[in-house]
């Protein structure tokens, strides 16, 4: 396998675990802590991790630090076939030890946080040989026995074994497709096994690998470069889990198409002010001219009530221009709304009425009342009499 994007291989041979470096071609580091044979080795997503199996032994390297750890409660009279670390899960160690599929937190190597016996049934499926975990599921796992027996297994559920196949040859190793629907099974008598994990009611298809009947060792997918498009849309199209939203696209607006609506809008506008702004001036006399000038709370009151604003829900009332009281002498029909208001030619029109004369004549004359006779000339009228 290797890591660092190619950069670095890790072989096993023997007891020991080497990290070859493919520029220089030179070992740069080497793991001698087994005591038999390493049979499997796996690195964590990240890269960071390694694990080594032995027949009863499984240590974790940290490359980064420079140190290794010792698993501990390994059952004990089966001995260790195979590991892989979880893809979707840094520290998530799985071992495959007789029918048991062990489950490892390698942040507490102290024992297993989940065992799965893959012979429930008591059919002797054989020794696991191969673990697999899908791309896409991150539960999902493949376990292959070398009875020809295949488990799938769910890590969140308490069984967690939920689905086994029975396949009449024996099995050596396993992998998952890019898109995690398909499982590649290899065979002892050289032949590849795919099977379609939605018509598991189907028989497998069957490819012959040797001729001479060989053994498939083991299995690795890889996507041509011509085909990544195409497969990358096939995947998008065929995971069962996934729910596209269909509104992201449509909500999606590039730049492209935002910049040309925004400058015709801001266009319009600008055409709209300027219309308006022409009809005013063309349109308006000097005293209005004045009036405007010279009387900025007018026109903000105008504005005011033309365009009132609102407050949370409700529209705020508009408020009523101040004016002053207006005299029906002054209207007239040939002057305009618009000149109501224009004080200098109010004042000329009343300067032109005729001034009312003053009241001098005595009561009697404004009356017309006779005045009441004085007391002088009641006695005299009294004296007259006979």
């Amino acid at each position: 396998m290797s890591k660092d994007r190619g950069s670095t291989i890790v072989v096993a041979r023997g007891q020991e675990v080497h990290l070859l470096a493919t520029q220089s071609r030179k070992i740069v580091q080497t793991f001698n802590t087994h005591k038999t044979a390493v049979k499997s080795i796996s690195l964590s997503n990240d890269g960071t991790l390694l694990a080594s199996v032995s027949s009863n032994a499984v240590h974790v390297h940290n490359l980064s630090l420079a140190s290794h750890t010792v698993l501990r409660g390994l059952p004990v009279g089966n001995t260790i076939s195979t590991c892989a670390f979880h893809p979707h899960s840094r520290t998530r160690l799985l071992l495959g030890s007789g029918t048991q599929f062990i489950i490892y937190d390698t942040t507490r190597p102290s024992g297993p946080s989940k065992t799965i016996a893959i012979d429930k049934d008591k059919s002797n499926p054989g020794s696991i040989v191969a673990i697999a975990c899908s791309p896409f599921s991150k539960t999902l796992v493949s376990v292959a026995c070398s009875g020809g027996m295949i488990g799938l297994v769910d890590l969140e559920k308490e069984k967690g074994l939920f689905k086994t196949l029975a396949l009449p040859v024996p099995l050596t190793s396993l992998t998952f497709s890019p898109e995690g629907a398909t499982i590649y099974v290899g065979t002892e008598n050289g032949k590849l096994l795919v099977l379609d994990l939605r018509s598991l009611d189907k028989p497998p298809k069957s490819i012959n690998v040797s001729d001479n009947g060989d053994k498939v060792i083991s299995l690795c997918v890889q996507l041509k470069s011509g085909e990544t498009a195409s497969k990358a849309s096939t995947i998008a199209a065929t995971k069962p889990l996934v729910q596209r939203d269909v509104n992201k696209n449509l909500a999606r607006r590039t730049a492209a198409d935002t910049v040309p609506e925004k400058n015709i809008a801001t266009a319009a506008v600008k055409s709209r002010v300027g219309s308006i702004m022409s009809t005013v001036l063309s349109t308006g006399t000097p005293a209005k001219a004045r009036l405007v000038s010279g009387t900025p709370r007018r026109t903000q009151a105008r504005t005011a009530s033309a365009y009132p604003f609102k407050r949370g829900n409700e529209a705020e009332p508009a408020k009523k221009p101040f004016s002053p009281p207006k005299s029906p002498l002054v209207k007239r029909a040939d002057i305009a709304d618009d000149q109501e208001f224009d004080l200098s030619v109010r004042i000329e029109n009343l300067l032109a009425f005729p001034r009312t004369k003053e009241n001098t004549s005595p009561p009697e004359a404004t009356t017309g009342r006779a005045a009441p006779p004085s007391l002088s000339t009641a006695a005299g009228s009294i004296g007259a009499r006979p």
